[in-house]
């Protein structure tokens, strides 16, 4: 994802989170980018290309489900009241099969670092969650997933 923000800048730059609901919380093993159209503020992912890009996914291993989405801020700002309603209406729509959304934003310093922030619809809305890095799901027969 960094890769991709920083690639894109001054543009926003998005995708998908990708990856297995746990007892545990998510587990996010891809986040592709998605084909879109990009600006300074703002990015709008092709109609139905998230979802090519989740079939692929769900080719290579089932277990793997719509996670969320995340995108770059070129500056150092949160969520807009765009991603907030965003996400919302992600929560509610029920071909989403995600009723508690991941976001996933990327906001670029004032150093050209990035700092990755992700936070989960709640009923009560945006809930900022902590980040784990746990390496690929393991594979099906008990032994490690040939990604990791």
């Amino acid at each position: 994802m960094e890769a991709a923000a920083a690639a894109a800048h001054p543009l926003e730059t998005a995708g998908i989170l990708i990856g297995v609901a746990t007892a545990q919380g998510p587990w996010i093993t891809a986040a592709p980018v998605v084909d879109g159209e990009a600006t300074r503020d703002g990015y709008r992912m092709k109609d139905g290309a998230g979802w090519d890009v989740l079939e692929a996914a769900r080719q290579r291993d089932d277990r793997q489900g719509y996670l969320g989405d995340w995108h770059s801020h070129p500056v150092n700002v949160g969520p807009s009241p765009l991603d907030r309603r965003t996400l919302g209406a992600i929560a509610k729509d029920s071909t989403a099969r995600s009723a508690m959304p991941l976001l996933c934003l990327l906001r670029r310093g004032e150093d050209g670092k990035y700092t990755t922030d992700i936070w989960r619809w709640t009923p009560v809305g945006l809930m900022t969650t902590r980040i784990i890095m746990a390496g690929g799901l393991p594979a099906e027969d008990g032994g490690h997933d040939a990604s990791e």
